[in-house]
């Protein structure tokens, strides 16, 4: 909700709390499913299908856990359902405690998953490449900066601080984002903009970028490309044109119209400075922020699933893994173990640098002499990789957990609103 961005919300937190309840109910679904499974009689991991189904509850689970956790910190944890567990309030868990718990769990099932171009349903279910990935993001997170309470202290801020371990933590990330992009189930052949067309357009690719979309149905749930795109105005509940209503609230910050390279073509087809009415008549777009191109139900063709009269839900899947992201989460973790990128798999993150920011330019010189110019220091690399990452995913809810994690935030909010 915006006013959280604004840091300006009520001491209540009603929308937290529906996030909060939501994913507590998710939890509940997974921790049920999986105590009923193991417990069947006719269970063994020998058998594919089961085998595949117990991954994905536990990996969705930890999804929900990871969330929970950059948002609240120290959470409540626990693997069983609640009408099955010894306890009568779920108990709050350390969170690296709770994160070496998730990670342990994904290593476990892990072997016995399939890769998603053997899932019918492909990257809209959760496969080995996703598990793999999700182990990488656990790893980077635990790793990472996070606010801690000052117990002696309650009404103090508290203290942004890594767990002793924290290494530890991100080795997992390396060998684990390394595990993906080994197994050459994924790439970054398609277009950066084609990625996001096709998501508008319903169409799912196995083998490219996505590694997990959040699966919605077709004007019934799902508000990417709604919210999150270009605004389209209608007129007394109608517009002139078959993609109907869309209200552009998810907005990008001014600056990234100018933090862009004027030749990075995400910046092109992101940074969205027009709107539409409800003739479907474009007209620039005054603002203090820009509209996010890069989902839209105008990028539909024909608007054929929509309707003059649609207003809300789109369906359009919501990529919460990428490559592009196991490649950048790579690096990062490279360049933090090995205290830069001249170490032994430095080149090797370098490499991963350079095959996210190539797929955004025509020019291979010009890519070429940018990864040149950056050097091998700890500082300036990861420099390198976080603002790969903030041209590479927005609107993907990344930039403020990517920063919180390197304990960078206070900086950017500094430097944003000097």
């Amino acid at each position: 909700n915006n006013s959280y961005a604004r840091f300006d919300c009520s001491a209540l937190g009603s929308e937290l709390n529906k996030t909060w309840k939501a994913h507590y109910v998710a939890i509940e679904y997974c921790n049920n499913f999986i105590y009923q499974l193991e417990r069947c009689p006719d269970f063994s991991l020998e058998n594919s299908e089961m085998a595949q189904m117990l991954g994905e509850a536990k990996v969705l689970r930890a999804m929900n856990f990871h969330e929970l956790s950059w948002l609240f910190g120290d959470v409540p944890f626990s693997f069983m359902p609640s009408y099955a567990a010894e306890w009568s309030v779920m108990p709050i868990v350390n969170r690296t405690e709770m994160f070496s718990a998730l990670i342990a769990d994904l290593e476990g099932i892990a072997p016995y998953m399939q890769f998603a171009s053997e899932l019918t349903e492909g990257v809209e279910r959760v496969s080995k490449e996703f598990c793999w990935s999700m182990i990488a993001r656990l790893g980077l997170t635990a790793g990472g900066y996070s606010l801690y309470p000052n117990t002696s202290a309650p009404t103090n801020y508290g203290e942004m601080k890594r767990p002793t371990n924290y290494l530890d933590f991100y080795k997992k990330t390396m060998a684990y984002a390394d595990s993906v992009i080994s197994s050459g189930t994924h790439s970054l052949s398609k277009a950066y903009r084609d990625v996001f067309i096709d998501e508008c357009n319903f169409i799912v690719d196995n083998g490219d970028d996505p590694i997990f979309e959040i699966p919605f149905a077709q004007n019934s749930t799902g508000m990417l490309g709604y919210n999150t795109g270009l605004k389209a105005d209608n007129y007394e509940g109608s517009t002139s044109h078959v993609w109907g209503k869309a209200s552009g609230g998810a907005n990008l910050t001014m600056f990234m119209r100018y933090l862009y390279d004027e030749n990075d073509l995400r910046g092109k087809y992101i940074v969205a400075e027009w709107q539409y009415d409800y003739q479907g008549e474009p007209s620039l777009a005054y603002n203090y922020a820009f509209y996010n191109g890069k989902w839209s139900k105008l990028w539909t063709k024909g608007g054929a699933s929509y309707g003059s009269t649609h207003d809300g839900a789109t369906g359009i899947n919501f990529p919460y893994m990428r490559y592009a992201d196991v490649l950048l989460m790579y690096a990062e973790a490279v360049n933090e173990v090995e205290n830069g990128v001249s170490g032994t798999n430095g080149a090797k993150a370098i490499e991963c640098l350079k095959e996210v920011r190539s797929r955004a330019f025509e020019d291979a010189s010009a890519v070429d002499a940018y990864i040149a110019s950056i050097g091998t220091g700890k500082e300036e690399f990861l420099d390198a990789v976080l603002d790969e990452r903030m041209f590479e995913f927005p609107g993907e809810n990344m930039r403020w957990k990517d920063l919180v994690r390197n304990n960078k935030y206070g900086e950017a909010l500094y430097w944003n609103f000097l």
